[in-house]
């Protein structure tokens, strides 16, 4: 009986993804600039069900020639050597993009980081909770709440009794530069403590 020949594999560079059909497809560069894909002419790339991503151009990846035919190529193993975060933890798993140092989802033993430089926003339905660097706001039903700094300097001097006088900048967003040396070097933003 004969046998089918061996797949073949090479190491490919990303050049283009078709990201609008039912699989993901793209085209790519391989050894000595070989094409694969070439004008509307694409490869079949291979994701694991639950979970997509649309690579950057210049990603690494994979292309195997299924029975050595390189008519029927499939990609997998995309990704990209200047994005991808270094130093997770042993058993951890790390979701990323672009912004690899500052937005990513993180699941390390006995902790799940979610970080965004911009904002983060959880949807259930019609209600959402929306995170920012300076507040947070919900909407509940049609019930609207926004929380800023502000309001939790005034929440905790109700709760404990004490006062915050801003010191630092003329505001606490724009404004002139600190005016106030601590310990540990000039700050951007100081309070003072007062009442109690």
């Amino acid at each position: 009986m004969p046998t089918a020949p061996d797949n073949t594999t090479v190491r490919v560079r990303l050049d283009t993804v078709k990201d609008t059909e039912s699989i993901q497809q793209i085209q790519a560069f391989g050894r000595s600039d070989e094409r694969f894909g070439v004008g509307d002419y694409y490869v079949m790339r291979h994701q694991n069900y639950g979970f997509t991503t649309n690579p950057p151009q210049g990603s690494i990846g994979l292309l195997t020639a299924l029975n050595g035919n390189p008519d029927a190529p499939i990609a997998h193993y995309v990704e990209h050597p200047d994005f991808r975060p270094r130093n997770t933890e042993v058993g951890a798993s790390k979701m990323y993009g672009y912004q690899y140092n500052t937005d990513y989802i993180y699941i390390q033993q006995g902790v799940l980081t979610i970080k965004h430089h911009a904002k983060i926003r959880l949807e259930s339905g019609s209600a959402y909770i929306e995170v920012t660097p300076d507040k947070i706001t919900a909407n509940v039903s049609g019930k609207y709440l926004e929380i800023n700094t502000a309001d939790i300097i005034e929440l905790a001097t109700r709760i404990i009794g004490v006062g915050l006088q801003y010191i630092g900048m003329d505001s606490p967003t724009v404004g002139n530069p600190p005016k106030v040396e601590t310990e540990l070097g000039p700050a951007k933003q100081a309070w003072s403590l007062f009442g109690g």
